[in-house]
């Protein structure tokens, strides 16, 4: 018991005769992360469509998405009717970006 009662007088002593520590804000410095994987490769690829999936779902769970969408009764439909679909919203948005003067940079 002696010997625990010295060592806590010890312990006691060193603290208060040392200086006072300093906590530093940590990180004091820019850290460098290296990655394993080349920027582009599929691990990006992998993380945009991730991010575009997530979006698609908030935008899709928006009670004027979700009405617009009701208007469309192809989900069902064959191949065919898709396709028909398609073509026509190609066409008709065609017209309306060379109505418009758009162009790509």
């Amino acid at each position: 018991m002696g010997g625990l009662l010295w060592l806590a007088l010890v312990t006691a002593a060193m603290a208060a005769v040392s200086p006072v520590a300093h906590a530093q804000t940590y990180p004091n410095r820019p850290i460098r992360m290296l990655v394993p994987f080349t920027s582009g490769g599929g691990t990006d690829i992998l993380a945009v469509i991730e991010r575009l999936n997530g979006e698609i779902v908030k935008a899709l769970e928006e009670p004027a998405v979700l009405q617009r969408l009701e208007d469309y009764e192809i989900f069902g439909a064959t191949p065919e009717v898709f396709g028909i679909f398609i073509k026509a919203k190609i066409d008709k948005t065609a017209k309306v970006i060379r109505a418009s003067g758009a162009t790509i940079d």
